[in-house]
């Protein structure tokens, strides 16, 4: 069976160009539409790899070309504001720098091609430092009554890289405080504000600044907006499942039953009602079915700087309590935390190792969400106990090669790490 595979968006985030090529697009525009109609600054949290930032260019379109690009989705039928807005789009994931000067001109340099796309204008001879000018054209706006769209993704970014130099992040956490602090203090010239991040640190955290914010992370509504469900991916991608048993020589319902244990389970709702498939997995192999259920989770998001640089200056887990049920609360994973006082459980929670199982009352039952994310897990583990380069990691890929290295115990034949089973422990 022939099928082109070009068509599916992996790597493409630009939410305009995979309706221009025709590539598969999972409708998520009903929820997009019930956001978008507020007013309120919107937060969402979700790891790596999750789609967050086609949702972001999703918002994007949306705003500044209004329904062009949305013909034969759900919204057509229910957005009715004609209007257009100019768009500020800050990616914060390329800001970075060796010391303070040079993080802050990278975060300038970004806010400032961002802002000028949206009408402002920056005053290379001003005396006044951008952050000075982005203000001042801000209060125009307000004044004005003319109005921006601002779209934020992963504003920790320029935080989470410098976990191991506090003085450092304290220092660039000011400076970022005070942009945030300019929208709290103009928030009159917003039409929308959506902003999304991985984890969630008081330290790294805006809320301070601007503390009008809807946290929608742990939302049922939107519980599904990023990530695939099992009904999305066999309406969206049924053909190339087909492919994919077909080049696997096994049928549909096995290939179905075998994808639900490598990718499946993520939960992002406090009343664990939906389970989602992580996107850039499912991509992946379906573009490549021939290469067999791969683990891409380590490779393109399970490892984020974030997290490494925890472990690095805090306890990990005991190697016995590894592939255990954890339990905690809706508090403790919704709350922020400084960075010296986060529990493991809730970062390996919002960096994707843990997902909710269910919710009895305020108690939560966390739990790996599939194989793929275990055998990382196994390979974190890894990197940590024996401090492997990424050379030497991407060679203990293999399931075996992972439980030869870390899975004895030094007394006996004792397995550490137990054989994936989402009803296990």
């Amino acid at each position: 069976m022939g099928i082109d595979t070009t068509k599916l968006p992996l790597a493409d985030s630009d939410f305009n160009d995979l309706r221009s090529y025709d590539k598969v697009y999972v409708d998520k525009t009903r929820m997009i539409y019930e956001l978008a109609r507020s007013n309120a600054p919107i937060f969402l949290s979700r790891p790596r790899r999750f789609g967050k930032s086609l949702l972001v260019s999703t918002f994007d379109s949306l705003f500044s070309r209004g329904l062009e690009d949305f013909k034969g989705l759900e919204i057509e039928n229910l957005w009715k504001e004609e209007k257009t807005y100019p768009v500020i789009r800050l990616e914060c994931t390329g800001v970075s720098g060796r010391n303070y000067r040079e993080i802050v001109r990278s975060f300038d340099n970004n806010l400032r091609v961002a802002a000028e796309l949206a009408g402002f204008i920056y005053n290379e001879f001003s005396s006044l430092p951008l952050l000075d000018q982005f203000g001042r054209w801000l209060r125009i706006l307000k004044k004005n009554r003319t109005r921006v769209v601002l779209l934020v993704d992963e504003y920790d970014a320029p935080l989470t890289k410098l976990l191991n130099n506090l003085e450092l992040f304290e220092d660039v956490r000011k400076y970022l405080a005070m942009f945030y602090g300019l929208l709290k203090d103009n928030k009159g010239a917003f039409r929308f504000v959506f902003v999304t991040r991985i984890a969630k640190f008081q330290k790294a955290s805006i809320f301070s600044e601007m503390n009008i914010f809807t946290d929608i992370s742990l939302n049922t509504d939107y519980g599904t907006i990023v990530g695939y469900t099992q009904d999305e991916l066999e309406k969206y991608f049924s053909p190339y499942l087909d492919n994919a048993a077909e080049v696997m020589r096994i049928s549909r319902t096995e290939l179905l039953q075998r994808m639900e244990k490598q990718y499946d389970g993520f939960c992002f709702d406090r009343q664990a009602k939906y389970r989602l498939y992580a996107p850039w997995s499912v991509l992946s192999f379906l573009t490549n079915p021939g290469q067999g259920l791969l683990n891409y989770w380590m490779s393109t998001g399970g490892a984020p700087t974030l997290l490494l640089e925890y472990i690095k200056d805090h306890e990990f887990l005991k190697p016995e309590e590894f592939g255990k049920r954890q339990e905690t609360s809706i508090d403790e994973l919704s709350d922020a935390y400084s960075y010296d006082d986060i529990q493991l459980i809730p970062l390996l929670t919002q960096t994707g190792y843990y997902t909710i199982e269910s919710v009895v009352n305020d108690k939560v039952t966390l739990r790996y969400p599939n194989e793929e994310v275990f055998k990382s897990m196994g390979l974190l583990y890894t990197r940590v106990i024996y401090n492997f380069n990424d050379s030497k990691v991407a060679q203990a890929k293999d399931n075996s090669c992972l439980k030869r290295q870390t899975g004895r115990s030094g007394k006996g034949d004792k397995t550490l790490i137990p054989e994936y089973s989402a009803r296990s422990t």
